[in-house]
């Protein structure tokens, strides 16, 4: 999906303090992200994500999005955070990791 779909639409990845300063701090974040459109083998991803974690099917959850981390990049410890204004407030995040090197080294979550 990446090389199709996502390769077009990757942007620098911002940071966002106190749910209203967003910006671009590499020594936080080096990476570039993709909001992917919500096509229909996206909304299966979806519905999937949502059943290992047990939501129902009614539950919003965020857009998809795939992240690309280049030789050096990183995203340095962090809490999600939401002061549930307007119901916003991250619960949980499902993360899967692809990788098409033979070479990889560290990583986590």
């Amino acid at each position: 999906m990446r090389h199709r779909t996502s390769e077009p639409l990757f942007e620098p990845s911002t940071i966002t303090h106190k749910d209203k300063d967003t910006s671009r701090d590499v020594s936080v974040r080096d990476s570039a992200v993709a909001m992917v459109p919500r096509t229909p083998q996206v909304r299966c991803i979806e519905a999937r994500a949502r059943a290992i974690q047990g939501w129902r099917e009614d539950v919003y959850i965020e857009r998809l999005r795939t992240q690309r981390y280049g030789p050096g990049g990183h995203y340095s410890h962090h809490f999600d955070w939401g002061a549930n204004v307007q119901g916003w407030g991250r619960v949980g995040s499902f993360m899967v990791w692809v990788d098409a090197s033979d070479d990889l080294k560290g990583g986590g979550t």
